[in-house]
């Protein structure tokens, strides 16, 4: 029931942006997207781009193939002088403990670098900073996943509150009109505090140890352009996962790795729904694979004031 509000939430919400800002309402196909001046992200990770001043950008989707449910996200976006572009979104945190997926809330800050002028082979290149507050979450009962190491004690509930924080040096070079390289490089600190362990606890287990964890990856993706209305795109990075470790009985953050590959299809300049399948190392077989869609909406709050003058 819960996931179906959402979804009639996400619905309405898209609906009324789509029918309240002019030239969004109706689909015109007449037109060749040159590139996304609304967009700074691939499907997932960010790109080397800021979006304009002025423009505000919204993304609405989700994964609704999933074995925990289905997931929400939503980003929005604005463009500050042209040097820097301020972000809100939530974010799904991966890890074992629970069955169904949680999500919390993120705040980002990205600041333009390098822009990159025409034919050059240097790269156009951001610097962002995501961060959240600190959150709770539990998991209990059989929530847990993995069985309980035989002398050890039995530990079923698991509470605690995380914190993450990331670092993301993107970069996009334009090889030529038809193909496009992103990628770049980010700092994960992932943090826990107040751990709590609940069931049939030895007396000599050691009390939770606040886990302060820095994961350094690399991400990237290919962007094509099939025809004047469509991109396709491919990407790949890492995120980090934290898992309880029932051997160790400690929560322990590890690198998980994913790939994305999927199209983008402009319904006009300043709108685009992206469909793709997402897949994980953790996963296990071809069923585990995520099919996620999502709406992209652009608008340029200085021409809509012109024109709400005029």
């Amino acid at each position: 029931m819960r996931n179906n509000k959402q979804l009639i939430i996400w619905i309405v919400l898209c609906s009324l942006i789509l029918l309240t800002t002019d030239g969004m309402a109706k689909v015109n196909l007449d037109f060749d997207a040159d590139r996304e001046d609304y967009l700074s992200h691939m499907f997932i990770f960010p790109t080397g781009r800021i979006i304009p001043s002025g423009m505000v950008g919204f993304s609405f989707g989700g994964a609704f193939a999933t074995q925990g449910g289905a997931e929400y996200l939503g980003i929005f976006s604005v463009g500050l002088g042209n040097v820097a572009e301020l972000e809100v979104s939530t974010t799904h945190i991966v890890t074992n403990i629970f069955r169904s997926s949680e999500w919390m809330g993120t705040t980002a800050l990205r600041f333009a670098v390098y822009e990159s002028k025409p034919g050059s082979p240097i790269p156009t290149v951001t610097l962002a900073l995501r961060s959240n507050r600190w959150s709770d979450f539990s998991g209990t009962g059989d929530e847990l996943s993995g069985p309980a190491s035989p002398g050890r004690s039995s530990i079923t509930d698991v509470n605690f509150e995380t914190h993450l924080t990331s670092l993301y040096l993107s970069m996009t070079s334009e090889l030529s009109e038809l193909v496009t390289l992103h990628g770049g490089l980010v700092w994960h600190d992932v943090r826990t505090r107040d751990i709590e362990y609940f069931g049939m606890l030895e007396p000599w287990l050691d009390e939770p140890q606040d886990l302060k964890e820095a994961i350094v990856s690399v991400f990237g993706g290919i962007e094509y352009k099939m025809n004047q209305n469509t991109f396709s795109i491919l990407e790949f990075g890492a995120m980090p996962k934290i898992e309880f470790n029932h051997n160790m009985q400690e929560i322990q953050a590890v690198q998980l790795w994913q790939m994305m590959a999927g199209v983008r299809f402009f319904l006009s300049r300043v709108s685009a729904v992206d469909a793709g399948i997402r897949y994980r190392s953790d996963y296990s077989g071809l069923a585990d694979a995520e099919i996620r869609a999502g709406l992209n909406i652009g608008i340029d709050i200085f021409e809509q004031i012109k024109k709400s003058i005029k």
